[in-house]
């Protein structure tokens, strides 16, 4: 039996993270509006600090 204050090992085939699936349109546009609002941040982020 393992010491229970061990914690669990986990492969990495284990852990390996899901696909995106964007099946619906507003599903897709919700998501690439999110990437979009994300860099345009960054870029009025950039743009202050000049």
């Amino acid at each position: 039996m393992t010491d229970p204050k061990e914690p669990p090992h986990y492969s990495g085939q284990e852990v390996r993270q899901g696909e995106i699936i964007l099946k619906k349109r507003r599903n897709r546009i919700i998501f690439i509006s999110g990437l979009a609002l994300g860099v345009l941040f960054l870029i009025v982020l950039q743009l202050m600090t000049v």
